[in-house]
């Protein structure tokens, strides 16, 4: 991201920057007293090797893979 200029991480641009484009600056980051949906990776979310291990929504697991 450095050689491109860009300051933030490829996390950062999909999550939090791209929330902020749409009016959502809260969005896109954990922050205490606020809703989030988590996606936990076995590994980073760009490697293609990596697998989603849990979701939640809301606070609520809605897909673990150590059940399926």
């Amino acid at each position: 991201c450095a050689a491109a200029g860009l300051s933030q991480t490829p996390l950062e641009l999909v999550t939090h920057r791209a929330a902020g484009f749409l009016g959502l600056e809260s969005a896109g980051r954990i922050i205490k007293g606020q809703r989030a949906d988590l996606v936990v990776w076995s590994g980073d979310p760009s490697d293609p090797a990596s697998k989603v291990e849990r979701v939640y929504v809301a606070g609520k697991v809605v897909y673990d893979a150590a059940t399926k």
